[in-house]
């Protein structure tokens, strides 16, 4: 059954709520119309490790913040079609879907997803799939725990992630483009290893995107 059709079902009984302001919403919209009014025009752009591409569509202030931290720790996972489609609608607007091959996401190790339930990631990586029409394909596994990058300085994240990421589908990665889904994007070096990754196996091109990233402080 696709998404649409689940949410518009599942309305019926649970009315959908915008993921910013909780009010009721029609189902499979964004936002409220004050929300969506209010979302930034422009798309954001990381350069991580010097060579990969990232997008993101909103700050990780706010809403925004409040929004991705419900569908990560709080088990809103009805949030997860309006975030994605959100990501969706910004990043046709930045670039040719034929510059992917494939979707891919940011895995979580076993136990973490055991933990949780669910992987984020996953979730809005396969929604945007569906709505973009661009297969989706788990090509990564997280092999070893480390800590959670968010509760350490940023000199230590780089080091925190490297090798923890394998590639489980080489065949089907060689010669193509990839587009890696995470939640969020602060330092970069997780989504820097994935892609990194993915370069060793033989991806031509990888490009990420994110729900939201954090900016630069400002004095």
């Amino acid at each position: 059954m696709k998404s649409e059709t689940k949410i518009k079902l599942l309305s019926i009984f649970f009315p959908q709520r915008c993921p910013y302001c909780r009010e009721v919403i029609k189902p499979c919209q964004i936002g409220c119309e004050d929300c969506i009014e209010n979302l930034p025009d422009s798309i954001f752009t990381k350069i991580v490790a010097g060579e990969y591409r990232v997008w993101a569509a909103v700050p990780y202030q706010d809403s925004y913040k409040e929004a991705i931290l419900a569908l990560k720790f709080g088990k809103k996972g009805a949030y997860a079609y309006p975030l994605a489609k959100l990501m969706a609608q910004k990043l046709t607007k930045e670039v040719d879907l034929k510059s992917f091959d494939y979707i891919t996401f940011v895995p979580l190790h076993k136990e973490t997803f055991k933990e949780r339930g669910f992987n984020q990631s996953e979730l809005l990586a396969n929604t945007i799939s569906e709505i973009l029409g661009v297969a989706c394909l788990p090509l990564l596994k997280k092999t070893r725990k480390n800590k959670p990058q968010h509760k350490l300085r940023s000199d230590k994240r780089e080091k925190n992630v490297r090798g923890v990421f394998r590639c489980v589908e080489k065949k089907a990665v060689n010669g193509k483009k990839v587009l890696i889904i995470d939640d969020i994007v602060t330092t970069g070096y997780t989504l820097a290893e994935c892609a990194r990754v993915l370069s060793v196996s033989g991806a031509s091109k990888i490009y990420a995107m994110t729900f939201a990233i954090t900016l630069p402080k400002t004095t």
